[in-house]
């Protein structure tokens, strides 16, 4: 029987890696696109492959690091990995990332439209969660390098009870990352009972805004809920779990061995690394791929994480405390 807690293991959404054919390709858009910054770059080794359990030399041989400048949380991890193919609109497992936009997300987006490799799809516009005591953005969507799937949004107005995130950048950082799954009961299961994981958000559609985002049929149902890990307010990102039939969802197998092209593994920070772990690998919904190991390299210096696959084949990274 899986150990249940009764508060979040995690903490703080702290990094989505994406593997792209070619990270300088992707590594331009974030730099000079979005205006982010280098946080550190090096050589991929032995060790980190063992960690996140893919077979040696498969994400290329170099990484880095990027975030929204000055930021702690929220970043990208650029390695090398095929390209996403894609045979429906709703990638398997992580399907993307969702970035803070602070301020003139419309002219981010002329801009970003500029860029070769980036891939509109879909001029801004407005989406209102407000019935579920959430508020109304301001988003555009696109494809960039991998096949990854990136939302940009800013906050219209404001949700009932909580504040929407923040960032002092136009661009600030990661705070929600989609989880598409037709396995929706066990996926929730899995985050709000096995990592404690805070629900901030549930909501059911049969129609409307996000039906004609992925041209889902008028009836179909589809949920969509938002985890969050131990800390106040809603900054330091979510999991949202898009529940969905499963003919839905690209079918596109999961590989243990191999990193998913695009979007292919997130990384939360825990305070309590062990406890986490000890519930991960008690819980036969998840795979542990690795036991908590103390990593040299950046951006970890010496801190302890340990990888799993979770119920809908998704990889997730556990770290002790936040990169700087």
């Amino acid at each position: 029987m899986p150990i249940l807690v009764n508060k979040p293991l995690v903490r703080a959404l702290e990094c989505m890696t994406i593997s792209c054919p070619v990270i300088d390709d992707l590594l331009h858009i974030f730099l000079n696109g979005l205006g982010w910054e280098i946080l550190c770059e090096g050589p991929l080794d032995s060790v980190m492959e063992e960690l996140w359990g893919v077979k040696g030399g498969s994400a290329g041989k170099r990484f880095c690091v990027v975030r929204s400048p000055g930021a702690n949380r929220g970043m990208v991890r650029l390695v090398s990995g095929p390209e996403r193919q894609r045979t429906r609109n709703k990638a398997a497992r992580w399907a993307g990332a969702e970035i803070l936009v602070s301020r003139d997300i419309d002219e981010l987006y002329e801009r970003l439209k500029s860029f070769p490799k980036f891939c509109s799809m879909g001029e801004p516009a407005n989406i209102d969660f407000s019935e579920f005591s959430s508020n109304v953005h301001r988003y555009f969507h696109g494809l960039v390098p991998g096949g990854t799937h990136l939302t940009l949004t800013m906050a219209v107005t404001q949700p009932d009870g909580r504040e929407f995130p923040h960032s002092k950048n136009p661009v600030g950082h990661i705070f929600e990352v989609p989880l598409s799954s037709g396995q929706y009961t066990s996926t929730n299961h899995f985050y709000c009972e096995t990592l404690g994981m805070e629900t901030i958000l549930n909501s059911y559609f049969e129609e409307g805004p996000l039906h004609d985002m992925w041209d889902i049929p008028t009836g179909t149902p589809y949920n969509l809920d938002i985890h969050k890990g131990n800390s106040e307010g809603t900054g330091l990102g979510g999991i949202e779990v898009h529940g969905c039939a499963a003919g839905l969802i690209d079918p596109e197998p999961a590989s243990l061995a191999y990193f998913d092209g695009g979007a292919c593994m997130v990384t939360y920070t825990s305070a309590a690394v062990e406890a986490a772990y000890k519930v991960v690998a008690e819980n036969s919904a998840a795979m542990v791929l690795s036991a908590p190991v103390e990593i040299m390299a950046p951006p970890y210096n010496g801190m302890r994480a340990f990888t799993f696959v979770g119920p809908s084949g998704e990889r997730m990274e556990v770290c002790e405390a936040m990169w700087s």
